[in-house]
């Protein structure tokens, strides 16, 4: 079963309704880890398995 986004206008109409009510922000948004921030998150979870 697939769900949702079938029926999505992307047009710049349509965004620019979400850009005008600050909907869409490039402030905040979930980034990937660093390497530091990626080893740190390993050893956490291998001292939580010892």
């Amino acid at each position: 079963m697939v769900a949702g986004g079938a029926e999505a206008t992307l047009t710049p109409i349509g965004t620019q309704g979400f850009v005008n009510m600050t909907a869409v922000s490039n402030e905040g948004i979930s980034r990937p880890l660093t390497r530091s921030e990626m080893v740190l998150c390993n050893l956490k979870e291998l001292e939580s398995l010892s």
